[in-house]
C-alpha cells in the first residue's frame, strides 16, 4: 500500500530542507519531482468527503429535548434511536459495522 500524496509531498518539504539541488530554490520545484507528485496525485485523488460536517454539542442538545426529554412519555421507536445514535457516537466503529446492528 502506497502513501497518499500529501504526504508524500510532506516528505519532499523535509527531505528540501537538508538537500539542495542546483539551479532549483527547492527540492519540490525539480521538474522530476513536481511531475512525479502530479502524477501520485492523480493515480491517488484525494478522498471527497460527501457528508456535511456536523456539530456534536447540537445533536447532544437535541437529544435532550422533545420528543426525548421525559423517558415516560417516549415512544419506544424514538428511545430506540436515541439509544442507536448515541452508542453511534460513543463507539469508534466504522459505518459497516454499525449497519450489521439493522433489522433488516
Amino acid at each position: 500500500k502506497g502513501l497518499a500524496p500529501n504526504t508524500l509531498s510532506h516528505q519532499v518539504a523535509a527531505l528540501s530542507s537538508v538537500l539542495a539541488w542546483e539551479g532549483f530554490d527547492s527540492l519540490s520545484h525539480h521538474p522530476s519531482v513536481r511531475r512525479f507528485l502530479r502524477r501520485a496525485t492523480n493515480f491517488c485523488p484525494p478522498v471527497v468527503h460527501r457528508f456535511p460536517t456536523w456539530d456534536l454539542p447540537s445533536v447532544l442538545q437535541a437529544l435532550t429535548g422533545p420528543p426525548f426529554d421525559l423517558l415516560k412519555s417516549v415512544s419506544l421507536q424514538m428511545m430506540t434511536f436515541k439509544v442507536a445514535l448515541l452508542v453511534a457516537i460513543t463507539s469508534a466503529r466504522r459505518v459497516l459495522e454499525l449497519a450489521a446492528f439493522s433489522i433488516r
